[in-house]
């Protein structure tokens, strides 16, 4: 009788696990490549990232010009503020205009974020660079749309970094 009570503990403690709703289950993007998720709103689409020199998850905009981009890599031994400012460097050299960093949260783990702004082809980008840390990986998340593009995709695009689980 000890042994079928234990049996029964067992197995439902084993049902229990696999019905656990993990993060990130059921969400309308998982990106497996990088370990989060996110819900896009109506109107966006989602490709996930391909192999190449820098691959990225990339979120567009019905309007063709506004874009999340989403990279990641192993930072192990890395801190934060150190990856954020290789970044900021990096932003540096290529000629855009960096305001002062900020500090924020994505799916509760601390950020550093800042706006950028570049002449692409003629055109003003503006971007906003938020750089998070999670789990010895480190992720860049970049909002970029032209200068003039629709205020409403802007702040879906902010929507859709607001919806962000780490998997």
């Amino acid at each position: 009788m000890a042994a079928l009570l234990v049996v029964g503990v067992v197995s439902g403690f084993g049902v229990a696990i696999l019905l656990h709703r993990g993060p990130c289950s059921g969400a309308a993007f998982v990106s497996t490549d990088f370990s989060y998720c996110v819900e896009p709103p109506e109107g966006w689409s989602a490709e996930a990232a391909s192999t190449g020199e820098s691959p990225s998850d990339v979120f567009r905009h019905e309007d063709g010009v506004t874009i999340v981009s989403v990279q990641a890599v192993g930072a192990d031994g890395e801190t934060l503020q150190g990856f954020a400012d290789t970044l900021r460097k990096h932003d540096s050299l290529r000629g855009y205009a960096l305001s002062d960093p900020e500090r924020g949260t994505l799916g509760g783990s601390p950020t550093v974020e800042w706006n950028a702004r570049v002449s692409v082809e003629l055109q003003e980008v503006l971007i906003r660079e938020i750089v998070v840390l999670h789990d010895g990986v480190a992720w860049r998340v970049r909002i970029a749309a032209p200068e003039g593009a629709p205020t409403e995709a802007r702040s879906e695009a902010e929507e859709l970094v607001g919806t962000w689980r780490f998997a």
